[in-house]
């Protein structure tokens, strides 16, 4: 989900759907057979929920607010939504690291974070993107759309990016 910072409503977008994440992660990682990993966890989910219900009062008062601030929150969302489809996405490794019991499988999470997020921007008064396509690569280090920033910053811009289709 690393784009552009944009305007406040962008970064509270970006940071809400993370926070979500974040909780629903750290919730369950809190059971992993590492003993150091799950004390992290338990560290770290207090910290995590304090940054989602920062992340969500200002998700409803911008939403909720003006004219301006509702329509801004709602377009920050609309761009983002499209690669929160990432946050759930599982390699081989990390899908190794679930089998023995270390980590936590990103697909189990997609369920409680929509549930949250759903409920989060519809109390905002907000709707909820109907776009059920995202963009993929970015979590194996793939980078799209970057032509246009990079060639206004330098003269010379050589960017390969092996297996990775761009959608």
């Amino acid at each position: 989900m690393e784009q552009p910072n944009g305007n406040f409503a962008d970064t509270i977008a970006r940071q809400f759907f993370i926070d979500v994440w974040h909780v629903a992660l750290f919730s369950r990682l809190v059971n992993s057979c590492d003993a150091q990993l799950a004390a992290i966890a338990a560290k770290g989910l207090k910290e995590v929920r304090y940054h989602q219900r920062f992340s969500r009062g200002w998700l409803e008062r911008l939403g909720n607010g003006t004219d301006l601030s509702n329509r801004k929150m709602q377009q920050a969302v609309d761009n983002l939504w499209r690669f929160t489809g990432e946050l759930f996405l599982a390699d081989e490794v990390e899908l190794s690291l679930v089998e023995q019991g270390i980590a936590v499988d990103p697909r189990e999470l997609q369920a409680e974070w929509q549930s949250a997020v759903h409920t989060a921007l519809l109390d905002s008064g907000l709707q909820i993107p109907q776009e059920a396509a995202f963009r993929s690569g970015g979590n194996r280090g793939c980078t799209v759309n970057i032509s246009a920033r990079c060639w206004r910053r330098c003269s010379i811009c050589s960017v390969r990016i092996p297996d990775c289709s761009g959608k």
